[in-house]
């Protein structure tokens, strides 16, 4: 009988790209001793001086990391210090489940799979099963709504706990459902008199800026706290220089860097500007529901190279005499759906559950609600959409992905066009390389106090946030960081779910 932890393990092994120490250069150890075993005390020890390092795309799944390293030994499962570097707190409360283990560690990869909520839901989750008691969040000085609104340093007490909501079902019958609430008691700097707010996400809530509801504080009862602090990038060198306890020796300390810390982009913006409104990139996605229905990561690829070859026909109907007659009217539509009709159901035939579908009929009507869009579209603004490609709203990990909550669409991540919820910067080279040297001195501040073994990187590719077309650039510049700090090569680690494979964005154009 397989344990709830093997499983987790053989589920854990298998999401997971290995990037480990070069067996070329083990194996020429070994030959020049003529043992066998130093070869594997070279590997080993490699692996115990230096951190480990996890490639994740979304956020969330870095979860799954840490929870697999205390697995391991790597970490303790209790009281870890997660240094955040990044361009969002990602302190959001977590989603209710039915299941979830309420306030316990998970004991297997299901009930971790509960907390695998959302890009934005993972810090709390962590602090909820104890892995984590104290969280500090490096800020970037390029948010200058952070820069206006906060002081360069600032900590809090936060209390997680849950209570009974009360709803009117609407049959004349009441009913109650359980949320995670938190309180927040600001520490430094200190508030006079001092002040205790309670609040939990109302999810039904549609805008989300508009979800955060405040409670009485006798409302939520308290199982877990951690203390949050928040420090901006360039005070946090002087303050690990200046105050030698702020970091104690015996603390553990997860080294978690998302890339959208070196800038953040709105992609919808970007599509929208001199291309399709946005109520257009709305109508596709919707119809692409119906369209093409993924069930794993490899139909993320699949689905992309298909429906960039459909778009083909669209993009080039008006570039030459031949052509002129696909251009408009009803008989060029006509003859561009003849002549894509047969790639359809070749596509079909050889990857049926990429399609929501169930026979040719139903794909060929599912693709001629799509088409007329396209066609009436500039080839200019389609051209743009084929730039951009196409990817899923979410990790397979995902909770509930498959019974919903992911869907192919216009690879345009996660925020509307337009959207002012959360402060946008668009870096050039020389200030991601000024950067790097700031990421740089922050790295070898935290590693000479705290070695640290454990570290988890983000892309925030997909859901939107990370300057795409700078995004190589950046998780080059942590990863190289990350080696001449330690001074090991380590062992990176690229996760099987990640957008465009280990290559990233750029293995998609």
């Amino acid at each position: 009988m397989v344990s709830g932890s093997q499983l987790f393990m053989r589920r854990f092994r298998s999401s997971v790209y290995h990037s480990k120490c070069s067996r070329r250069k083990c194996l020429a150890a070994a030959v020049l001793v003529s043992g066998f075993l130093l070869l594997i005390h070279v590997c080993v020890s490699r692996r115990k001086t230096a951190p480990t390092v996890y490639v994740v795309e979304e956020h969330h799944e870095a979860l799954s990391y840490w929870f697999y390293a205390a697995y391991e030994g790597l970490i303790p499962k209790q009281g870890n210090v997660l240094i955040h570097i990044d361009g969002h707190s990602d302190e959001s409360t977590p989603e209710f489940v039915p299941g979830m283990p309420l306030f316990q560690y998970p004991q297997d990869d299901q009930e971790v799979s509960y907390f695998l909520q959302k890009n934005d839901i993972f810090v709390q989750s962590a602090v909820m099963t104890g892995l984590l008691s104290r969280f500090i969040w490096i800020w970037p000085s390029w948010d200058k709504h952070f820069m206006e609104q906060k002081q360069r340093y600032e900590s809090s007490l936060v209390e997680l706990g849950w209570f009974w909501e009360e709803f009117d079902a609407g049959d004349g019958r009441g009913g109650r459902e359980p949320h995670f609430c938190q309180c927040e008691t600001p520490q430094f700097p200190p508030v006079e008199p001092l002040s205790k707010r309670c609040s939990f996400l109302n999810s039904t809530v549609a805008m989300a800026e508009q979800q955060l509801t405040i409670i009485p504080a006798e409302f939520c009862q308290i199982e877990r706290h951690y203390i949050s602090e928040h420090v901006n990038e360039e005070h946090f060198v002087e303050k690990m220089n200046d105050d030698v306890d702020w970091l104690r020796d015996d603390e553990s300390v997860i080294y978690d860097v998302d890339e959208d810390f070196f800038g953040c982009e709105n992609v919808g913006n970007l599509l929208t500007e001199n291309g399709p409104a946005w109520s257009v990139v709305e109508s596709i996605d919707r119809q692409l529901k119906e369209f093409l229905c993924p069930k794993y990561i490899t139909h993320e690829d699949i689905g992309n190279r298909f429906l960039k070859l459909l778009l083909q026909p669209f993009i080039k109907r008006c570039e030459s005499v031949a052509s002129r007659n696909l251009c408009t009217g009803a008989a060029g539509f006509t003859r561009l759906m003849s002549n894509a009709y047969g790639d359809l159901v070749s596509e079909f035939r050889r990857h049926p559950s990429l399609f929501c579908g169930r026979n040719d009929f139903d794909v060929r009507n599912s693709w001629l609600k799509l088409a007329k869009i396209f066609y009436k579209m500039p080839a200019q603004h389609v051209k743009k959409l084929y730039d951009l490609g196409f990817c899923l709203s979410t990790t397979p990990k995902t909770l509930y992905f498959d019974v919903g909550r992911a869907e192919f669409t216009l690879c345009h991540g996660l925020n509307q066009a337009n959207s002012t919820i959360v402060f946008l910067h668009s870096p050039d080279r020389s200030e991601i390389m000024e950067h790097g040297e700031l990421f740089l001195r922050m790295t070898q501040a935290v590693f000479r106090r705290r070695p640290f073994s454990l570290v988890t990187v983000c892309r925030s590719v997909r859901d939107g946030f990370t300057p795409r077309r700078s995004a190589d650039l950046i998780e080059s510049e942590i990863i190289e960081t990350l080696k001449r700090v330690t001074d090991k090569r380590g062992e990176v680690n690229y996760d099987d779910d990640l957008l465009g494979g280990r290559m990233g964005w750029k293995s998609r154009h």
